[in-house]
């Protein structure tokens, strides 16, 4: 138990978010639990925007959990510099968005304006998930917990942990205060 508190708080840290859980099966599933627990938060939304800087197999699972449920995903196209268009974020916003999905360091390696996209999003009632497969890439971007972001999911592997005999990594979940249940 003292470990995982001690996981958990260095999670916190490192991410500038609340809380933080002990573990989750790896990063496309936590995005996809991100989403699941957005439903649960917004109840009425059911628009989920996602950047099309978003990790393919992060999609495609995102899309498997929610398929039976009755929510629609829009893609968020990239500007010519491979970012997240904020103008068409702002057209595709309604007040039926549940949440966004963003890529931290998009698919192409391109950093996104986490701080831009939080400030429009703030603007509305949607959520901000932000997604970071490479955690260690928090060394050198700011922390999500700083831009506005309600709920951050990554891959924690590089965080030192071996692969189980090839099978999951490690999935990590961060939240604010006021979405702990």
């Amino acid at each position: 138990l003292r470990v995982m508190f001690e996981f958990q708080t260095m999670l916190s840290q490192l991410t500038g978010m609340d809380v933080a859980n002990a573990s989750m099966y790896e990063g496309a599933s936590a995005s996809a639990e991100a989403v699941l627990m957005a439903t649960r938060i917004h109840r009425k939304g059911r628009k989920v925007l996602i950047s099309e800087g978003l990790h393919p197999e992060y999609l495609e699972t995102i899309k498997t959990y929610i398929h039976h449920l009755d929510l629609e995903i829009a893609l968020i196209p990239l500007t010519n510099k491979g970012q997240t268009d904020l103008i068409e974020l702002r057209k595709t916003l309604t007040q039926d968005t549940l949440c966004v999905c963003t890529q931290m360091v998009n698919f192409y390696g391109v950093v996104e304006p986490m701080s831009e996209i939080g400030v429009i999003l703030t603007e509305q009632s949607a959520l901000n998930i932000a997604v970071l497969p490479e955690m260690s890439s928090l060394g050198v971007l700011r922390p999500p917990g700083e831009s506005n972001v309600d709920i951050f999911v990554g891959e924690g592997q590089s965080l030192g942990l071996p692969s189980s005999y090839g099978g999951p990594n490690l999935g990590i979940l961060a939240c604010r205060q006021k979405y702990l249940r």
